[in-house]
Parts: C-alpha cells; sequence; structure tokens
C-alpha cells in the first residue's frame, strides 16, 4: 500500500508538469470586481495588469456591476493597479497561472476625502506621477512622490498602502510592514492593509501572525474566498492538515464553482491517508469544473485511487 500510495503522488505531479508546459500558451483568466467601501460597484474602473521583467500587460474596465475580466495572461508574476475618478488607486502585485482561471480578484477602493483638490491639484499630479514610477518599477521615486502627497494632505494615510506596496516589492518587508500598521492604526478593519500585512508575514515566514492577519481581514469580507484560502495553505504548509481542510472548505463554500479548494481538500485527505474522502473531492473538481486543468488532475487521481 504504502508503494502505490507513493507512486500515486508521483503521477499526480506528473499530471501538474504538463500543466505548467500548457500554461506558455497563455490561456490564463484573471476576472473580479471593483467595489467602495460601502461594497457598491464602481463603473469604469480602470484595471492594468503589466507582467514582471516583460513589457506584457492587459487591461480592463469594469461595467455596472464593477465586474471585470482579462484573459490571455501568461504565467508569473503580475504588478495590478486599480483606477477611477474619485478614488484613490489601489496597486498590488500577484502571481498568476498561465492555464484556465484563476482565483477572483476583488479590490475595494477608498474615496477621496480631502475635496477636489486632491484629484484635480498638485497632490493628484503626483499621485500619478507616483503610479508610473511604480509601474516602471522605480519603487524609489514613487515612493518620494508619495510622501510628498502626505505633506501636503497629511490625513491621506490611504497612500501608505501605496508606500507600502513599493517597499514590498522591493523586499523591505520591515518599512512595508510599518506603513501597513501605521493605516492600521488609523483604520484598524482597513482590509487592504491587514492582507498586505499578513503577504509581510508569510514572506518573513511568521505564518502564526500571517494567519491572524488574514483571519482578521476575513471577518471584513466574509464574501472573499481567496483569503480563507490563503490561510487554509499556510495551515498546509505547517503541517496541520486538519485546519487546512477547515479553510479549504470554507473557501469552497464562499465560491462553489471554484475547483482549486476541492482539489486542495482531495490532496489534503490523501495527506491523511483518508481516501473515500480525498475521492469524494476530487469528483467535486470534476463535477464543477469539467473542462479544467483541476478537473484533469483530480480524474487522474480518482483514476489511481480505484486501481488500489
Amino acid at each position: 500500500m504504502r508503494k502505490r500510495y507513493i507512486a500515486l503522488f508521483i503521477m499526480i505531479a506528473h499530471v501538474a508538469g504538463a500543466g505548467e508546459l500548457t500554461a506558455q500558451m497563455g490561456t490564463g483568466r484573471v476576472a473580479g470586481t471593483v467595489k467602495d467601501t460601502a461594497g457598491n460597484p464602481i463603473e469604469g474602473a480602470n484595471v492594468l495588469a503589466e507582467m514582471g521583467g516583460t513589457d506584457f500587460t492587459l487591461d480592463a474596465t469594469s461595467d455596472d456591476r464593477g465586474r471585470w475580466a482579462m484573459i490571455g495572461f501568461r504565467k508569473g508574476e503580475y504588478s495590478f493597479t486599480v483606477t477611477a475618478k474619485g478614488f484613490v488607486p489601489q496597486q498590488f502585485a500577484t502571481s498568476v497561472q498561465g492555464l484556465g482561471k484563476n482565483p477572483s480578484v476583488d479590490v475595494t477602493l477608498e474615496p477621496v476625502t480631502t475635496g477636489n483638490a486632491f484629484t484635480s491639484g498638485p497632490a493628484g499630479e503626483l499621485l500619478t506621477e507616483g503610479i508610473a514610477l511604480y509601474e516602471a518599477k522605480d519603487y524609489q521615486g514613487a515612493i518620494a512622490k508619495y510622501e510628498q502627497i502626505l505633506q501636503e494632505v497629511p490625513d491621506l494615510y490611504q497612500v501608505r498602502q501605496n508606500i507600502g506596496n513599493c517597499y514590498l516589492d522591493m523586499g523591505d518587508f520591515d518599512k512595508a510592514l510599518a506603513q501597513y500598521q501605521m493605516i492600521l492604526t488609523e483604520e484598524p478593519t482597513h482590509i487592504g492593509a491587514l492582507v498586505r500585512a499578513g503577504d509581510v508575514m508569510v514572506r518573513k515566514s511568521d505564518l502564526d501572525q500571517a494567519v491572524e492577519y488574514f483571519e482578521k481581514a476575513i471577518e471584513q469580507a466574509p464574501e472573499d474566498e481567496v483569503l480563507p484560502f490563503n490561510v487554509a495553505e499556510i495551515y498546509f504548509d505547517q503541517g496541520d492538515v486538519n485546519k487546512a481542510i477547515e479553510y479549504y472548505k470554507r473557501s469552497a463554500r464562499v465560491k462553489p464553482d471554484w475547483p482549486e479548494p476541492y482539489l486542495k481538500v482531495g490532496y489534503a485527505y490523501l495527506n491523511l491517508a483518508q481516501m473515500d474522502q480525498a475521492a469524494e473531492a476530487f469528483k467535486k473538481v470534476v463535477e464543477v469544473a469539467p473542462e479544467t486543468p483541476q478537473a484533469q488532475m483530480a480524474q487522474a487521481a480518482l483514476n489511481s485511487l480505484q486501481q488500489q
């Protein structure tokens, strides 16, 4: 039984490797929403995605329900910039798979609270210049522009998220965390700062602290399927498989048509040698998303389980 169990994982890894090659075709899809802090959709928001180290970009505009989608992603790290008139722009970086559908990217934009002078005056010009420098990966230049904004509009603490993102992309985790924590001092339930602070702690390998930040973010955004999924990944890496299963299932409840959590539940049950539960999870993957790479991997796993 032990040899067969190891062989099953070798087979799954082989299938996953084949998917890596296919990902170079650039058929990845990313979709999401843009909303304000009250949960209202923002129409006409621009979402720009730029692949790190290349000139490859994609963009989209949100519809009247705040929804947007892009297709054609290659696998890699992308910088996203989301802008809308009357709102503070948001920037972040994330990994994107080049084959099939990626997790939903749902963005909440903070309204500008300092009047028209911010968007049309010198501060607005500084913000535009800072975003351009960030997109050009001139992070120090971008930070200088954002700090000038804070000198002119000290109450606009949300700009610190942009500064923190620059430090995060530079690999200066302590300075990034300091910026996010300053936001949380002003607004303890700020979802963007909580998530980014959690990202910092993951990169610092302080997974317990990362989970604390993500848990607080989940409390503020219970409709977000990505947050519990990320917590599940952390628990799995820590070896707490049962806790990982709990959060994978929580992610699946939020977005029942997303196959990735079911697939991870299957792998987690395999790790616990609970083959019947693993089979049920793999069947669910095939049921909800039969045409996806995840379904191919799940079916391969099911075929091997049936031979045990």
